[in-house]
């Protein structure tokens, strides 16, 4: 009975250890060592890229003014805040930026992006130990085009690079991300916007 019982007792320690193990192993999966950095390109229909589509974005934009106003093109009646909502549809991103007059808002519509750059890195590498918090990019590079405010935006050589900003493990979520800012280029069309995300 006593070795039966003690049978029994190694049995489940054994069990216990083995997940104890498992969690560790699990936990470090998404661990960033010191002097980390990678830059891989995920195709658009996988893990990282429904974490792409599941981010929720906050309600203004801005411009980006750099150094004046009339270095942007392409955007008419320019607001200093655009009240924003993003969709998903057909595949592709909508932006509906509304300005402070009607003449000022308009949409901006990606089309599907056919893949993604995942890019991380330590910022800060140097002798330390333990895991690092790193710096994060998902970016997408596809064709755009524009309504009203942005009409100029027209497809015809059109791109719109957009890229969200965040901090993370090596592990990609969504919840890591917490800001965007996107380059619309082309003919005639040169500006960039930017905001938040919310985490």
């Amino acid at each position: 009975m006593i070795a039966a019982m003690k049978t029994i007792y190694g049995i489940m320690f054994a069990g216990l250890a083995a997940a104890s193990l498992s969690g560790q192993a699990h936990a470090c999966a998404c661990c960033a060592d010191p002097g980390q950095r990678t830059l891989t390109t995920e195709p658009m229909d996988g893990y990282i890229a429904e974490e792409f589509k599941i981010v929720t974005w906050s309600n203004e934009a801005r411009p980006f003014l750099g150094p004046c106003d009339d270095c942007l093109e392409g955007i008419k009646g320019l607001s200093d805040v655009y009240k924003t909502k993003v969709a998903w549809s057909d595949g592709g991103l909508v932006f509906k930026l509304t300005g402070d007059t009607p003449a000022g808002t308009g949409t901006l519509s990606l089309a599907a992006p056919q893949s993604m750059d995942v890019f991380s890195t330590d910022q800060t590498p140097g002798d330390r130990e333990g895991m690092v918090t790193l710096y994060k990019e998902w970016r997408v590079e596809t064709g755009v085009t524009g309504t009203g405010a942005f009409s100029a935006v027209t497809g015809k050589g059109h791109k719109a690079s957009l890229v969200l900003h965040g901090r993370g493990n090596s592990c990609e979520i969504a919840d890591g991300m917490s800001h965007w800012s996107m380059d619309v280029k082309g003919p005639g069309v040169d500006f960039r916007l930017y905001g938040r995300l919310n985490q």
